[in-house]
């Protein structure tokens, strides 16, 4: 037993120090030649509630739109209620933050039309 340890101690010293499995260094690389792209909250909503179609989108620009230039939801708002409707469905979540948000804008007082 101590000799099969001993042997494997060594193996994994050898393979360890051999120039072809030690790690090279990493070039450091930068950033793309166009710069680096932001991610805007629109990227944010449409990732996290898995838009698939374009109707879909068109919505998620109406509320976009209604909280950067209306200023009538804040972006911490929106993605609570997104939260909400990942708790709900995790798999498809967007339904339910439309209607949500159709519901908020009522309230509020905001012109959101559903799709």
């Amino acid at each position: 037993m101590a000799r099969r340890l001993l042997a494997f101690a060594l193996l994994v010293s050898f393979v360890a120090s051999s120039p072809g499995w030690a790690q090279q260094p990493q070039r450091r690389q930068g950033p793309p030649q166009n710069g680096p792209r932001q991610i805007t909250f629109k990227d944010i909503l449409v990732r996290e509630l898995r838009v698939r179609f374009a109707k879909e989108e068109i919505f998620v620009d109406r509320v976009v739109r209604a909280t950067e230039r209306d200023g009538s939801f804040s972006q911490p708002f929106i993605l609570a209620i997104v939260r909400n409707a990942q708790m709900r469905n995790i798999i498809y979540p967007f339904p339910y933050f439309q209607a949500m948000m159709v519901r908020v804008a009522e309230v509020k007082g905001v012109q959101l039309r559903p799709l």
